[in-house]
C-alpha cells in the first residue's frame, strides 16, 4: 500500500514540485483530525511521532530527491539568483512581506497579476507590519491547540507548503505568484470552514444563515472572477493589467513588447522593450528583443550595441549571439555572421533554428558542403522543420540535385505552405522537366493569395516560354502578366520582360517591344545591367517576330 501511495507522489512531484512539503501535512492531519500523533507527554511523544515518521520514510526520500533535482535544474538554467543578487535579508523581508500579501488577496483577489516583480522600495515596513500579523494569528492558534485544533493544523498547513516557494532561494525576479498559493490556501480554509462551524454551533437558524452567508460569498467570488477572466481574454490584454496593477515591471515590459511586435506594432513594442532595459539594465531577453526591435526599424547600428551588450553581460546567453549573427547577416557581413551563428550553436546545441541560420550563412559563402551538413543536423534535431527543408532544398537546387530539392521542398510545402515555398517547389519543378506539375504549384500559391504579382509572373512566364508546347499558353501568359504589372505599377522590369514575353508567345510582336524597350530602361535605371542586357537579346528576337522558348532541361541526380 505504501509503495502505491509512494508512487503516486513521486508523479505529483513530476507534475508540480512544491508537493514536496507533503510528508509534514501528513504528520499534521496525523496529529488533527486523525488523532495517531499524541503530543500530552514526552514519552507518547516518541512512542507515536517515531512510528510515523518511519511509515512516511519512502515520501521524505522522493522529497528530498526532487528537492535536489528542481534546485539543479533551475540553477543550471540560470533562474535561481545568488546571493549576490539578492541578499538573505531581502529574500527573508519578501518572505514575511509575500505571507501576509497572499492572505490579503486571499480575502480580497484584487489587482492580480500574472508576474509580480520584486521591489525593494518600503520592504522593511511591509515586511514589519506582515511580521506582526503573522506573529498575531501564530499566536492565536496555539493558545487554542487544544481546543481548536484546525487553527493551528490550517496555520501550519499555510506555512509550511508555502516554505519551498517563498523566496528564500529564489527562483526569478518575481516577489510572489498566486500560482502559489492553490494548495497552501487549504490550510487557510480548513481553520476558516472548522472555525465557522465552531462559532456557529449554537444559532438558532445556523444553516439558513450559513447557505445565506455561502450563496454571498459565491457570488462575490464569481463576480470578481468574472473580471478577472476579461484580463485573460489575450496576451496584450493581460500584459496591460498586469503593468496597471504594478510598478517597474521589467518583465512584463519586454513580454508585452514581444506580443506587440508578433502583431507588427515595431514602434510601440520598441517602447516597451526600453522601458524593460530602463527599469533592469541586465534583463538580457528585453536587450536583446530592444536591439531587434531598432533592427527592425531600420536603425541597425543601435540594434546591434545592445545585442553587444547583453553578450558583454553573459557571454554565454545564446539568443544574444543569435540576434547578433542575425543583424550581421543583414549588413552582409556573412563571416562575422558565421562566427555568432557557432557560438550559439555551441551553447544550444538542441537549437535547430540556430543551425538553420548557421548553415543559411555558409551558403551564402559558398561552403556549401559545410551548410548541408548543418541542414542535416537541424533536421535530426527537428525532421518537421519547415523552414530547414525550405532552405536545403533551395540549396540542393542551387547545387544541381534537383531530385533531392523536390523531396525538401515538397516536405516544406506540405508542413507550412506559403506563396514563397510553392513557387520555389514549382521552379524546381519546372528545372526538372515537364511543367504541369509546376504550373498546379503555381495555381496553389495563387489560391493562398490570388493578387501575388510574385506567383502570377511566375505562371505568366512558364505559359509563354516552356518549351514544351502543350504547356505554352499566350493568351492566359498575357493576362497573368498584365495583372502582375498592373500590381507593381508597371515598374518592375522582370516582371515587365515577362509580360513582353507573354506578348510574343500570343503573337503580339509590337506590344512585345514595346514592354521590352520599357523593361532595359527599368533596368538601366535600377543598375541591373545584366537583366538589360538579356532583355536586349529578347528584344532582337521580337523584332524578328520570334518568341522566346526556354531550353529543354534534363533531371540532374
Amino acid at each position: 500500500m505504501v509503495s502505491g501511495r509512494a508512487a503516486f507522489f513521486a508523479l505529483g512531484l513530476m507534475s508540480k514540485p512544491m508537493l514536496v512539503t507533503l510528508p509534514f501535512l501528513l504528520l499534521l492531519l496525523d496529529y488533527w483530525p486523525l488523532q495517531r500523533l499524541k503530543l500530552k507527554t514526552p514519552n507518547l511523544k516518541l512512542k507515536t511521532l517515531l512510528p510515523l515518521l518511519i511509515e512516511k520514510l519512502p515520501f521524505f526520500a522522493l522529497a528530498v530527491v526532487s528537492c535536489l533535482v528542481t534546485f539543479a535544474v533551475q540553477k543550471n538554467s540560470g533562474a535561481v539568483a545568488g546571493l549576490g543578487d539578492l541578499s538573505p535579508a531581502t529574500r527573508v523581508l519578501n518572505a514575511l512581506a509575500s505571507y501576509a500579501l497572499y492572505l490579503s488577496k486571499m480575502i480580497w483577489p484584487a489587482d492580480l497579476a500574472v508576474f509580480y516583480p520584486l521591489s525593494l522600495s518600503g520592504l522593511p515596513e511591509l515586511a514589519a507590519e506582515s511580521l506582526v500579523v503573522l506573529a498575531g494569528i501564530s499566536i492565536l492558534a496555539f493558545i487554542n491547540l487544544r481546543k481548536r485544533p484546525w487553527l493551528a493544523v490550517g496555520w501550519l498547513w499555510y506555512l509550511g507548503t508555502l516554505v519551498p516557494v517563498i523566496g528564500i532561494v529564489q527562483v526569478g525576479r518575481q516577489s510572489m505568484a498566486d500560482r502559489y498559493t492553490y494548495i497552501p490556501l487549504i490550510g487557510i480554509f480548513i481553520g476558516i470552514t472548522w472555525g465557522v462551524a465552531d462559532l456557529t454551533m449554537t444559532w438558532l437558524h445556523r444553516k439558513i444563515a450559513l447557505a445565506a452567508a455561502a450563496l454571498i460569498v459565491v457570488g462575490v467570488c464569481v463576480g470578481l472572477a468574472s473580471f478577472q477572466v476579461r484580463e485573460w481574454k489575450n496576451s496584450e490584454t493581460l500584459f496591460r493589467h498586469a503593468l496597471a496593477v504594478t510598478t517597474d515591471n521589467s518583465i512584463v515590459h519586454n513580454s508585452m513588447g514581444y506580443t506587440l511586435a508578433t502583431q507588427g506594432k515595431i514602434d510601440e513594442a520598441a517602447i516597451h522593450f526600453a522601458e524593460a532595459v530602463r527599469i533592469q539594465p541586465h534583463n538580457l531577453p528585453a536587450l536583446c528583443n530592444l536591439g531587434f526591435s531598432l533592427v527592425q526599424r531600420g536603425k541597425l547600428e543601435e540594434g546591434v550595441g545592445y545585442y553587444r551588450a547583453a553578450i558583454a553581460i553573459n557571454p554565454r546567453f545564446p539568443p544574444a549571439h543569435f540576434d547578433l549573427g542575425l543583424a550581421l547577416a543583414t549588413e552582409g557581413k556573412f563571416k562575422e555572421a558565421v562566427s555568432e551563428y557557432e557560438t550559439a550553436c555551441q551553447l544550444d546545441p538542441g537549437s535547430p533554428y540556430f543551425r538553420t541560420s548557421l548553415a543559411e550563412a555558409l551558403a551564402r559563402l559558398g561552403k556549401m558542403n559545410e551548410a548541408a551538413g548543418c541542414f542535416q543536423e537541424a533536421l535530426k534535431l527537428q525532421p518537421g522543420n519547415a523552414d530547414a527543408h525550405w532552405q536545403y532544398g533551395l540549396l540542393l537546387a542551387h547545387t544541381g540535385n534537383l531530385k533531392a530539392a523536390l523531396d525538401h521542398l515538397r516536405e516544406a510545402v506540405r508542413l507550412q505552405p506559403t506563396v514563397q515555398e510553392y513557387l520555389d517547389l514549382a521552379s524546381a519543378l519546372s528545372a526538372a522537366g515537364p511543367s504541369d506539375a509546376a504550373i498546379t504549384q503555381c495555381r496553389e500559391a495563387l489560391r493562398l493569395q490570388p493578387d501575388s504579382p510574385l506567383a502570377l509572373m511566375n505562371l505568366a512566364w512558364i505559359r509563354a516560354s516552356d518549351p514544351n508546347d502543350r504547356i505554352r499558353n499566350g493568351p492566359e501568359a498575357v493576362i497573368l502578366a498584365e495583372r502582375a504589372c498592373e500590381l507593381t505599377e508597371f515598374r518592375n522590369p522582370s516582371f515587365l520582360g515577362t509580360l513582353a514575353a507573354a506578348y510574343a508567345e500570343a503573337g503580339r510582336f509590337e506590344d512585345a517591344i514595346r514592354a521590352a524597350e520599357k523593361a532595359i530602361d527599368l533596368a538601366r535605371i535600377a543598375g541591373n545591367q545584366k537583366l538589360a542586357e538579356k532583355n536586349q537579346q529578347l528584344l532582337e528576337m521580337y523584332r524578328a517576330g520570334k518568341p522566346f522558348h526556354e531550353e529543354v532541361q534534363t533531371l540532374k541526380q
